[in-house]
């Protein structure tokens, strides 16, 4: 560790200081100027703190999971989450990696597309070895196995990946007349499916709020069911939904990893990334207190100059980028290897495509990049 607190370091270098008019309106300042959260933080947060406030199995395998990878691979809040909706990360797009030669398990994930449109990969040790040990291969699967997703295994190029096997019965309501909205209504409440039966009121909750809003086209669809891509479950709701006369609108898409609930039963389709913001910042309050005991505050803890932390949608990924970028002379991570990891400055490396290629394979480097956390 740096003899005094690298984020001390940087703002007397920088001297990042904020005006009487900023401390007096907290809740208006921009996401780059919230604080940074601590490794102390991180690491209360796994072993007590989220199950604290998300005390049912479900809600907190999922809690930190998300937390998991805005640390360990640095993605931004809509990359983890709001898959379909806009950017956030497909089930299948997530895996667990176990070297064969050395017995190195690292955890994988391609975001497929981000705000700046690109795609890339992002790795993590399945556990890292800096102060908050994250655990993020273990928090996959318990994710997995409370979210009943089919597990599947493939070798690859000396790896063997573990992954999930999940799609989703999708219904576009781009150019649906109310008349059909009726018909997938009545098509669900007959569904041989149970499951599609049991949930066809909240499904249809979901599916008339999103036909009425006035905002993105891109949310104009719900997902009626989802499982393995071979399940006869799945065969049998698409074709009821083909002898209801909804052919143009149904198709098989990539589910989402990271699902919203209806009451106590997780639904097919995506996390609201807004819908986590409460809770979160409620957990980093939490841990914040726990982990800065009088006298001896954690040494990566960054207040952004205030007296008191205020929490932004991207204070835990801030953590996971000032730990990557102090730690570089003992990971090796090359400043490069940090920038396509965290996604910055995409758009200069999309003009060097050779990064991009090779970047798919490249995981020996990857997962350096966060490893101290």
């Amino acid at each position: 560790m740096p003899s005094r607190p690298f984020v001390v370091q940087l703002q007397e270098l920088w001297d990042i200081t904020l005006t009487d008019e900023q401390r007096r309106n907290r809740a208006s300042l921009p996401e780059a100027e919230r604080s940074t959260g601590g490794a102390r933080m991180l690491k209360l947060c796994m072993d007590s703190v989220v199950e604290k406030h998300c005390p049912k199995p479900l809600i907190c395998a999922r809690t930190k999971l998300d937390i998991g990878m805005e640390t360990g691979f640095g993605v931004r809040v809509g990359e983890a989450l709001g898959s379909g909706d806009f950017h956030g990360m497909k089930a299948g797009h997530l895996s667990i990696l176990r070297a064969i030669e050395t017995n190195l398990e690292t955890v994988e994930g391609m975001i497929e597309h981000s705000k700046t449109k690109f795609k890339r990969w992002v790795s993590c040790l399945g556990t890292t070895v800096g102060h908050a040990q994250l655990p993020l291969a273990s928090l996959v699967r318990s994710y997995w196995q409370e979210a009943g997703f089919r597990v599947v295994s493939w070798t690859e190029g000396g790896f063997e990946i573990t992954s999930v096997d999940y799609r989703v019965v999708r219904v576009s309501m781009l150019g649906m007349k109310p008349a059909q909205l009726d018909q997938l209504q009545k098509a669900l409440e007959l569904s041989r499916v149970s499951s599609v039966r049991k949930s066809v009121k909240a499904t249809m909750k979901r599916a008339r709020d999103r036909y009425e809003a006035k905002t993105s086209k891109d949310k104009r669809y719900i997902n009626v069911f989802g499982s393995a891509a071979d399940d006869a479950d799945f065969a049998a709701v698409m074709l009821e939904l083909h002898e209801a006369g909804l052919s143009s609108f149904v198709s098989s898409a990539e589910g989402p990893l990271l699902r919203s609930t209806d009451g106590g039963t997780l639904s097919h389709m995506p996390l609201d990334p807004s819908s986590t913001y409460g809770t979160l910042h409620a957990i980093m309050d939490d841990a914040h207190e726990l982990a800065n005991p009088e006298g001896d505050s954690d040494p990566w803890l960054d207040l952004q100059g205030l007296d008191s932390p205020l929490w932004g949608h991207h204070s835990f990924r801030r953590l996971a980028d000032t730990v990557a970028r102090a730690t570089m002379a003992k990971s090796g991570a090359s400043e490069q290897e940090i920038d396509l990891v965290f996604g910055w400055q995409e758009q200069m490396y999309s003009r060097k495509m050779q990064y991009h290629y090779e970047t798919r394979f490249n995981r020996d480097r990857r997962y350096r990049v966060t490893m101290f956390l």
